[in-house]
C-alpha cells in the first residue's frame, strides 16, 4: 500500500507532518506501507535532515503550490493542480496511491476528491466518517458535522455508508 501525505498541510508543517511520517514508519517497521511525501522538495529534504533521518526511507514528490486554511475550497483543484494537497488526490485517482493524508483545508481536500475522484453512483453527498477505536473495538462517526443542510436521504445515505465501513473495518454487522 502507498499513502500520499501532504506534508505542506496544517499548522507546523512540513516539519510536525515529516516528524509524523517517519513516527509511524518506526512504528510499523517492515509491516509499514509506502509513503510518499508530497510539498516543497528541497524543503522536505532540509527537515528529513534536520530530524537526522534518510530520505531513502520515503518517496518524495515536488509540488510547487501550497493550499492555505482560508482559500475558498471550490477553487483549489482548478486553480492549484500542483499542489500538496491536489497532486495526492491524483495519484489515488491514477492509482498511484491508496489513501491520503493531510492536515490541510478540509474543505479544499474534499471538493477535490469529488471533482477529480467522484463518488459511488446513487450517492448524493459524501460524509466525513472517522473510525473511533474503544477499548470494545471501535465505531464510525459518521458525517461528524461535515454538512450543515442535510435532508433525510442523506441522513439514510450516510447510515448505509457507515453501516458497510464499519462491516469492512470491524469484520462485523
Amino acid at each position: 500500500m502507498k499513502i500520499a501525505l501532504d506534508v505542506l498541510g496544517g499548522d507546523n508543517a512540513p516539519l510536525s507532518n515529516i516528524k509524523g511520517a517517519f513516527a509511524y514508519l518506526d512504528h510499523c517497521g517492515n509491516s509499514a506501507a509506502e509513503l510518499l511525501l508530497l510539498g516543497d522538495k528541497p524543503q522536505i529534504e532540509s527537515s528529513i535532515r534536520e530530524i537526522g533521518r534518510e530520505e531513502s526511507d520515503v518517496a518524495i514528490i515536488h509540488t510547487t503550490e501550497i493550499v492555505e486554511m482560508n482559500e475558498r475550497a471550490s477553487r483549489i483543484f482548478r486553480e492549484k493542480p500542483d499542489s500538496s494537497l491536489v497532486k495526492s488526490i491524483q495519484l489515488v485517482k491514477d492509482n498511484e496511491a491508496q489513501a491520503v493524508v493531510s492536515a490541510g483545508n478540509t474543505g479544499a481536500l474534499l471538493t477535490s476528491s469529488l471533482f477529480l475522484i467522484g463518488k459511488i453512483p446513487g450517492i448524493r453527498r459524501p460524509a466525513f466518517a472517522p473510525f473511533i477505536p474503544t477499548n470494545n473495538g471501535g465505531f464510525i462517526l459518521c458525517d461528524a458535522g461535515a454538512n450543515a443542510d442535510n435532508k433525510p436521504q442523506h441522513l439514510v445515505q450516510f447510515a448505509l455508508m457507515a453501516s458497510a465501513y464499519i462491516e469492512h473495518l470491524e469484520n462485523r454487522p
